[in-house]
């Protein structure tokens, strides 16, 4: 690492406060959120009166779902940084990250006419359509996330700059939410919530390791060694 650069424990400070930050507005998106209905299978007449009775609440999800993967996609970023890492994985990672990011927002915008069209009584067939995007495309993002965190994961465990279990904790998760996203595309049961919760558990993993120990003792000496 370039004497130039911040030091690891300033980035690993970062990083987890970014990562408790997302954590909270994890549970925001939950407990403000219009409830199940959205991601349920419920018939033309139930999702019409939703989305007209709940449109404030739909934009309001949509600004969090967005604002949460912007700040993952700054936490990718921050655990990169702290590795040290540059290369093909690093791009995937970024590149992978931004996905998610433009995924999300998409969404946002979607959720928005959804229930602004609904409660200006729009065509039922149009408030229909939104219904089913804003659904579908709230899991679009399944397969960039996990992929963002592998990579990320895996450079954490070849740095050694930060404590190994962040590492190993973010594969896992990457897994699990791979995992059930392809379960799910095949037709198989819905394991929504094991995912949710553990993204959560990683989040606020991730960002308690890195505040007890920002770096691992050798990254610490290897930092003042190079720059001395």
């Amino acid at each position: 690492m370039d004497a130039t650069d911040p030091q690891p424990a300033t980035l690993a400070r970062l990083a987890s406060l970014t990562a408790l930050v997302l954590a909270a507005l994890f549970i925001a998106s939950i407990l403000l959120g219009p409830g199940g209905v959205l991601h349920g299978d419920p018939d033309a007449a139930t999702a019409l009166a939703f989305a007209a009775e709940h449109g404030r609440a739909l934009a309001l999800l949509g600004l969090l779902d967005g604002l949460i993967n912007t700040l993952f996609g700054v936490l990718i970023v921050l655990l990169i940084a702290l590795a040290g890492k540059d290369g093909v994985l690093a791009c995937i990672a970024y590149i992978s990250a931004g996905a998610a990011m433009a995924i999300q927002w998409t969404h946002a915008g979607m959720l928005y006419a959804l229930g602004e069209l609904a409660q200006r009584g729009g065509a039922d067939a149009g408030v229909l359509a939104l219904f089913a995007l804003g659904s579908t495309m709230d899991d679009a993002d399944g397969i960039v996330i996990p992929l963002a965190m592998v990579c990320a994961g895996w450079l954490l465990l070849r740095s050694q700059r930060a404590p190994a279990f962040i590492g190993w904790l973010t594969l896992v998760v990457a897994g699990i939410g791979m995992l059930q996203t392809l379960v799910a595309a095949l037709g198989g049961p819905d394991a929504g919530p094991v995912t949710v919760l553990s993204a959560w558990i990683w989040l606020v993993g991730t960002g308690i390791a890195l505040l007890v120990r920002p770096v691992s003792h050798s990254a610490s000496a290897q930092y003042f060694s190079t720059v001395r």
